[in-house]
């Protein structure tokens, strides 16, 4: 079992659109949001507990079982948590 919590500053946020950060920004090429001017002021957290297992059955074969829950969330300049996107 393993437990994990990240927290994130400096985070890329736009400067033009409080509460969009890098983290909710759905990645599709060639759209304009992606071109707008980001800044180092977004904070995040990143929360996760994860349970693996693994066994071997003979010489030449294995096994391995992993259940995860995790979240994160990320904070534009306007200081609101949202889910990220990716």
């Amino acid at each position: 079992m393993e437990g994990y919590q990240k927290n994130y500053r400096d985070y890329p946020v736009s400067s033009q659109y409080p509460s969009l950060s890098l983290a909710n920004m759905v990645d599709d090429l060639g759209s304009e949001i992606l071109w707008i001017h980001l800044v180092s002021k977004g904070v995040g957290i990143a929360r996760g507990v994860e349970l693996s297992t693994s066994s071997h059955f003979g010489s030449h074969l294995s096994g391995q079982i992993n259940i995860t829950y995790a979240h994160a969330g990320f904070a534009g300049t306007d200081g609101i948590f949202a889910p990220r996107e990716f």
